[in-house]
Protein backbone atom coordinates (compact mmCIF):
# COMPACT_ATOMS: atom_id res chain seq x y z
CA UNK A 1 0.00 0.00 0.00
CA UNK A 2 1.57 3.06 -0.81
CA UNK A 3 0.42 6.30 1.01
CA UNK A 4 0.46 9.67 -0.38
CA UNK A 5 2.80 12.45 0.72
CA UNK A 6 0.86 14.14 3.08
CA UNK A 7 -0.02 11.05 5.31
CA UNK A 8 -1.39 11.66 8.54
CA UNK A 9 0.79 9.17 9.93
CA UNK A 10 -0.88 8.72 13.39
CA UNK A 11 -4.44 8.44 12.01
CA UNK A 12 -2.27 5.60 10.16
CA UNK A 13 -1.03 4.20 13.07
CA UNK A 14 -4.39 3.94 14.83
CA UNK A 15 -5.73 2.05 11.91
CA UNK A 16 -2.45 -0.21 11.80
CA UNK A 17 -2.92 -0.79 15.77
CA UNK A 18 -6.97 -2.09 15.23
CA UNK A 19 -6.29 -4.03 12.49
CA UNK A 20 -3.99 -5.78 14.45
CA UNK A 21 -5.83 -6.10 17.12
CA UNK A 22 -8.70 -7.98 14.86
CA UNK A 23 -5.87 -9.75 12.89
CA UNK A 24 -3.39 -10.73 15.54
CA UNK A 25 -4.69 -10.06 18.86
CA UNK A 26 -1.81 -12.53 20.16
CA UNK A 27 0.89 -9.85 20.17
CA UNK A 28 -0.58 -7.94 22.81
CA UNK A 29 -1.85 -10.82 24.95
CA UNK A 30 1.81 -12.46 25.57
CA UNK A 31 2.27 -12.63 29.20
CA UNK A 32 5.19 -10.96 30.75
CA UNK A 33 8.60 -12.85 31.31
CA UNK A 34 11.21 -11.91 33.78
CA UNK A 35 14.12 -10.62 32.37
CA UNK A 36 12.50 -9.89 29.19
CA UNK A 37 10.16 -6.77 27.78
CA UNK A 38 8.84 -6.19 24.55
CA UNK A 39 9.45 -2.56 22.86
CA UNK A 40 5.61 -2.38 23.27
CA UNK A 41 6.21 -2.60 27.31
CA UNK A 42 9.05 0.21 27.02
CA UNK A 43 6.60 3.28 26.04
CA UNK A 44 4.20 5.44 27.80
CA UNK A 45 0.90 4.75 26.44
CA UNK A 46 0.75 8.49 25.62
CA UNK A 47 4.43 8.09 23.09
CA UNK A 48 3.29 4.76 21.88
CA UNK A 49 1.05 5.74 19.21
CA UNK A 50 3.34 8.70 18.15
CA UNK A 51 6.89 5.94 18.11
CA UNK A 52 4.76 4.17 16.00
CA UNK A 53 3.40 6.58 13.74
CA UNK A 54 6.77 7.40 13.36
CA UNK A 55 8.03 4.01 12.82
CA UNK A 56 5.38 3.09 10.37
CA UNK A 57 6.38 6.11 8.46
CA UNK A 58 10.33 5.17 8.03
CA UNK A 59 9.37 1.52 6.95
CA UNK A 60 6.94 2.61 4.15
CA UNK A 61 9.64 4.95 2.71
CA UNK A 62 11.87 1.86 3.12
CA UNK A 63 9.68 -0.60 1.78
CA UNK A 64 6.99 1.51 0.06
CA UNK A 65 4.44 -0.74 2.32
CA UNK A 66 3.20 -1.17 5.56
CA UNK A 67 4.45 -3.62 7.60
CA UNK A 68 2.73 -6.88 7.58
CA UNK A 69 2.81 -8.44 11.15
CA UNK A 70 0.08 -11.31 10.29
CA UNK A 71 1.62 -13.03 7.38
CA UNK A 72 5.44 -11.71 7.69
CA UNK A 73 6.55 -11.93 4.39
CA UNK A 74 9.79 -10.43 4.61
CA UNK A 75 12.78 -10.09 7.02
CA UNK A 76 12.16 -6.71 7.57
CA UNK A 77 8.20 -7.47 8.63
CA UNK A 78 9.49 -9.99 11.28
CA UNK A 79 12.11 -6.91 12.35
CA UNK A 80 9.44 -4.45 12.55
CA UNK A 81 7.62 -7.26 14.86
CA UNK A 82 10.42 -7.90 16.82
CA UNK A 83 10.81 -3.98 17.25
CA UNK A 84 7.25 -3.80 19.47
CA UNK A 85 6.20 -7.38 20.29
CA UNK A 86 8.64 -10.31 20.82
CA UNK A 87 10.27 -10.83 24.12
CA UNK A 88 13.97 -9.37 24.49
CA UNK A 89 16.42 -9.61 27.04
CA UNK A 90 16.87 -6.55 28.76
CA UNK A 91 20.43 -6.78 30.38
CA UNK A 92 22.54 -7.61 29.02
CA UNK A 93 21.66 -6.19 25.61
CA UNK A 94 22.59 -8.24 22.99
CA UNK A 95 22.19 -5.41 20.45
CA UNK A 96 24.73 -3.06 22.15
CA UNK A 97 28.20 -2.73 20.00
CA UNK A 98 29.73 -1.34 23.25
CA UNK A 99 29.12 -5.09 24.57
CA UNK A 100 29.83 -7.24 21.87
CA UNK A 101 32.83 -8.46 22.52
CA UNK A 102 31.17 -10.73 25.30
CA UNK A 103 28.44 -12.17 22.63
CA UNK A 104 32.07 -13.83 20.68
CA UNK A 105 32.25 -17.50 21.33
CA UNK A 106 36.29 -18.41 22.75
CA UNK A 107 36.71 -20.51 19.59
CA UNK A 108 36.51 -17.64 17.56
CA UNK A 109 37.85 -14.67 19.16
CA UNK A 110 40.95 -14.62 17.45
CA UNK A 111 39.17 -14.30 13.93
CA UNK A 112 37.28 -11.02 15.15
CA UNK A 113 38.38 -7.76 16.13
CA UNK A 114 35.64 -5.42 17.76
CA UNK A 115 35.92 -1.67 18.24
CA UNK A 116 38.03 -0.74 20.91
CA UNK A 117 36.24 0.74 23.51
CA UNK A 118 38.18 3.59 25.01
CA UNK A 119 35.59 4.83 27.56
CA UNK A 120 31.89 3.73 28.54
CA UNK A 121 30.08 5.09 31.59
CA UNK A 122 26.12 4.81 32.06
CA UNK A 123 26.15 8.32 32.84
CA UNK A 124 26.33 10.89 30.14
CA UNK A 125 29.53 12.56 31.83
CA UNK A 126 32.21 12.38 29.36
CA UNK A 127 36.36 11.72 30.74
CA UNK A 128 37.86 15.10 30.12
CA UNK A 129 39.07 16.78 26.56
CA UNK A 130 42.88 15.91 27.34
CA UNK A 131 42.25 12.76 28.15
CA UNK A 132 40.83 12.09 24.89
CA UNK A 133 43.76 11.25 22.02
CA UNK A 134 42.79 12.88 18.74
CA UNK A 135 41.20 10.27 16.18
CA UNK A 136 38.01 9.01 15.01
CA UNK A 137 35.75 7.65 17.53
CA UNK A 138 32.57 5.86 17.18
CA UNK A 139 29.92 7.39 19.86
CA UNK A 140 27.04 4.81 20.38
CA UNK A 141 24.27 5.40 22.94
CA UNK A 142 22.99 1.83 23.81
CA UNK A 143 18.85 1.45 23.17
CA UNK A 144 18.79 4.54 20.89
CA UNK A 145 17.39 4.66 17.28
CA UNK A 146 19.66 6.55 15.04
CA UNK A 147 21.67 7.33 18.39
CA UNK A 148 24.75 6.70 16.88
CA UNK A 149 27.69 8.95 15.56
CA UNK A 150 31.04 9.39 13.77
CA UNK A 151 33.14 12.09 15.47
CA UNK A 152 36.47 13.36 14.54
CA UNK A 153 37.97 14.71 17.28
CA UNK A 154 41.32 16.70 17.55
CA UNK A 155 43.57 17.15 20.61
CA UNK A 156 44.20 20.52 19.49
CA UNK A 157 40.55 22.04 20.02
CA UNK A 158 39.89 24.78 22.65
CA UNK A 159 37.72 23.69 25.38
Amino acid sequence: MNMKKNTDWKETAKKFLSSLLIDNPSLFEAPRVPGKGRGLDYYATSAFLSVLSTTLQEFHFNHQRLPDLVNLPKTCDHFFKMKFFNQMLMRPNPASKLNARRYIPNEIKDLIRPPVCYWSSTTPTLPPDEEIPAGTYWLKLDLGWHAQEIIEWSSSWPC
